[in-house]
């Protein structure tokens, strides 16, 4: 098994088009555009297509419930057209906050939600007429006056990989998906349910994470950052010299994952393509290691 390195780029960021295409140029295996509440994940991810030639693009991740399945698959058809198929649908549920309070959907049933959604595109991509009976989504929808309708794009495969924090929704990843997402820890605002929160609890950070939020929703974020155990910003971040850089690579890759999604950090561009070329170099001196270790 050999580890790939993938770029998440922000459209936000004044140089992100350039960085996506100097990360083509030196080595990088995919481009990943986040959603959350700027801008969507497809238009951006169009915009790298067209100028670049190899790099996979993915959504990182496209939020369940923020569009129905058949436009989620009509996106993701259009882009793996538009990229000659090197589209990656990435989706997730998100979460209440941010479903509720921007989309205005109600969050209910995310891992059923999850499973039908998969079920519909898949349908769609394979050029199916789009029948379905299910628990959140029926189609045609019964009573009315819709047909079911076979898409005019044409059969189409797209890889589907989902973010999944929870045991349940891990478990349908198994299932179903092509890939798993992997999300790493950001801070969150819910006091109610934050799922990563939840999931660092699970591997042994509960106290640490209920303090972290409780500062945060006290509004002393300066406190809340220092509580942050220097475990969970090492753990989650690729810090030190490249010796140390290097074995977390390959502990990385040993334990099976395949690419390793990464924000470099620098000054400006120049910074943040040096620094992903020297993490490339790493990348491959493990797996140099690894293929050596495999004919022997």
């Amino acid at each position: 098994m050999t580890l790939s390195i993938g770029l998440s780029v922000n459209p936000q960021d004044p140089q992100w088009l350039d960085l996506a295409r100097e990360a083509e140029r030196v080595g990088v295996d995919s481009i990943w555009v986040p959603e959350f509440w700027a801008y969507d994940a497809f238009t951006p991810l169009a915009a790298i297509a067209a100028r670049t030639q190899r790099v996979r693009l993915a959504t990182g991740i496209a939020q369940l419930g923020a569009r129905t399945p058949a436009m989620l698959a009509m996106s993701a058809m259009s882009l793996q057209n538009i990229s000659d198929g090197r589209f990656i649908l990435g989706i997730g549920t998100s979460g209440p906050q941010v479903m509720e309070g921007w989309h205005g959907v109600g969050f209910s049933r995310p891992v059923r939600r999850t499973r039908e959604t998969i079920d519909i595109i898949r349908i769609i991509t394979a050029g199916e007429r789009l029948t379905y009976s299910g628990e959140v989504y029926q189609l045609p929808l019964p009573g009315g006056a819709g047909a079911a309708i076979r898409s005019r794009a044409g059969a189409c495969f797209v890889p589907i990989y989902v973010a999944a924090l929870g045991p349940a929704n891990l478990a349908l990843t198994g299932e179903l998906a092509d890939g798993w997402i992997g999300n790493s820890f950001f801070p969150g605002s819910s006091r109610a349910d934050n799922f990563y929160n939840n999931a660092f609890a699970r591997q042994g950070f509960g106290d640490d994470v209920a303090e972290v939020q409780r500062l945060w929703a006290a509004g002393d974020r300066e406190a809340a950052a220092a509580r942050v155990p220097i475990e969970i910003g090492l753990g989650t971040n690729l810090i030190g010299p490249p010796d140390v850089v290097r074995d977390r690579l390959r502990a990385y890759r040993d334990c099976g994952v395949t690419t390793l999604r990464v924000n470099p950090i620098g000054s400006d561009l120049r910074e943040c393509v040096a620094g992903l070329e020297t993490l490339l170099d790493l990348v491959n001196d493990v797996n140099d290691v690894n293929d050596v270790n495999d004919v022997l």
